[in-house]
């Protein structure tokens, strides 16, 4: 999935890559989530959708039956865990928070079809020193995958609000993206949150809108939904040299846990990253 960070800029998943201003935040991809095996005896379509809807807990499991099956008798589908995967999906795709801002207010929710594009143009814009050698095409594709890895990822957009009461929205002006399972984003060289922890990544602010408060109530809202998804704390990585979007982490209340070795910083390709924190209870 697309991995984003939030100080911050587009990069490679092993290369968290940190944006001069504390508003625009490392930008990276992740791999895609590997599809669960699927029961021999399904249909492609139903085999499918079941694949989808149980995300990476099937990994581990296969169908016992030996003779027809479906999406309701098969053993990789229980009760239990498709009301979770259910309830998981809505609380992401229904999450909407209205947060004052300064000189205005915002709308943030969750990313959906008719913001690809503009999103597409933000992340292209704010990272473009990084995407030098990869086009906007190949940007939408992330963020289209990103459409498709709800509940095991969500990405968040912030509208400005707009109208008499703040209830239109119009234009897209910050995003960040939280993955929820090891098989979102890329494993890190010597730094890993816990494989089932939210990891909060890719943050960007359009330029003609920082300083206003925007990075921070991503930020806000991300715990929110976190907290409303059953977790208590979220995880990210920045940068051992970029100092400014360390202290605006530290200032969100992140505390360090682990920093990458020397060697990663010689080696590597890239500087040394600290692991954060946030314990949300």
């Amino acid at each position: 999935m697309l991995r984003l960070n939030f100080s911050v800029r587009v990069s490679s998943c092993r290369e968290p890559i940190v944006a001069k201003n504390t508003e625009s935040i490392a930008f990276s991809r992740c791999k895609p989530a590997k599809a669960p095996p699927v029961c021999s005896h399904w249909s492609p379509a139903s085999a499918h959708l079941q694949a989808r809807s149980l995300g990476k807990s099937a990994l581990r499991r296969r169908c016992t039956r030996q003779g027809n099956c479906n999406r309701t008798s098969c053993s990789l589908s229980t009760d239990g865990e498709s009301q979770f995967e259910s309830q998981a999906e809505a609380s992401v795709r229904n999450f909407t928070q209205k947060s004052e801002v300064k000189n205005g207010a915002v709308i943030i929710r969750q990313l959906a079809g008719r913001d690809v594009s503009a999103a597409t143009e933000l992340l292209a814009a704010s990272f473009e020193d990084v995407l030098a050698k990869k086009s906007k095409i190949w940007v939408k594709k992330l963020l289209l995958q990103a459409l498709e890895e709800v509940p095991d990822a969500a990405c968040l957009v912030a509208h400005l609000a707009q109208g008499e009461e703040g209830a239109l929205e119009d234009p897209l002006v910050g995003m960040m993206t939280l993955s929820f399972t090891a098989g979102t984003r890329e494993e890190e060289m010597t730094t890993r949150p816990p494989d089932d922890a939210p990891y909060l990544s890719n943050m960007a602010v359009d330029a003609a809108f920082r300083r206003r408060g925007i990075a921070r109530v991503l930020m806000e809202a991300g715990e929110v939904l976190v907290s409303r998804l059953g977790k208590d704390d979220i995880w990210l990585h920045v940068l051992v040299s970029d100092e400014p979007t360390r202290v605006f982490y530290f200032n969100c209340g992140y505390e360090e846990i682990k920093r990458d070795n020397f060697a990663v910083g010689l080696f590597g390709g890239r500087g040394r990253a600290s692991l954060m924190v946030k314990r949300l209870v």
